[in-house]
């Protein structure tokens, strides 16, 4: 699907001083099964999408729901970010030995690469682990959510009961790397995991997890 005339397209001023329209992105939007497919890198989108770029949406209803509530205002510093909240990852560096929290402070917070990054509040697991209540809270906030760890942001940081009733219309971006792995949090989440019934963990998997927070009013979700 592309998205209706005028509804993202966005003007740029050449060289020549004449503005030009960019072309808006290209919609894909596919059942759960499909979704972990890396569907942009098909060649059909290149040839057919030019430089509007490919994003994706649950559903044809949901797109025309972001389109309707548009982007909300993001001041500066409105990042909330929770960083490996069990404190379970290890890296092969000298900062805090290796606290992926206390690195993450370290080559992002402290750091001036980022604009306004040293006012993002931050929950890190290395210095605290933060509540159920601060995550939501962080979450709900407004402007955007940032979670780094190990484990899918509902069976490390909150559960799908804690997450559905949360209003996140302020939310305008949701960015989720749970790519860590370590020991410890392989342990845990296995252990866990024997507790769940079938449908709860599908609950932590991306799509559905992409599904919750859209639901709640999250503009953007990036997985």
């Amino acid at each position: 699907l592309e998205t209706p005339a005028g509804s993202l397209e966005t003007e740029s001023e050449p060289q020549g001083g004449t503005a030009a329209v960019a072309r808006p992105p290209t919609i894909v939007i596919v059942d759960p099964c499909l979704s972990p497919l890396p569907l942009e890198l098909l060649g059909v989108f290149a040839e057919e999408c030019g430089g509007g770029g490919v994003c994706r949406d649950l559903s044809v209803s949901m797109l025309r729901r972001r389109l309707a509530l548009g982007a909300p205002d993001a001041p500066r510093g409105a990042v909330r970010c929770a960083v490996d909240v069990h404190d379970e990852v290890r890296l092969p560096t000298g900062v805090e030995g290796g606290r992926l929290g206390e690195v993450f402070a370290s080559d992002v917070l402290d750091s001036e690469a980022l604009a306004h990054a040293a006012e993002w509040p931050a929950l890190l697991g290395s210095r605290q682990a933060p509540s159920a209540t601060e995550l939501a809270h962080a979450l709900a906030a407004g402007g955007s959510f940032l979670y780094h760890g190990p484990g899918s942001l509902l069976s490390a940081a909150l559960t799908p009961q804690q997450l559905a009733p949360l209003d996140l219309r302020a939310c305008a971006g949701c960015l989720l790397f749970d790519a860590q792995e370590s020991s410890l949090s392989s342990r845990r989440i296995a252990r866990e995991a024997n507790a769940k019934d079938a449908a709860r963990l599908a609950l932590e998997e991306p799509h559905a997890t992409a599904a919750l927070l859209s639901l709640g009013g999250v503009r953007t979700v990036v997985l």
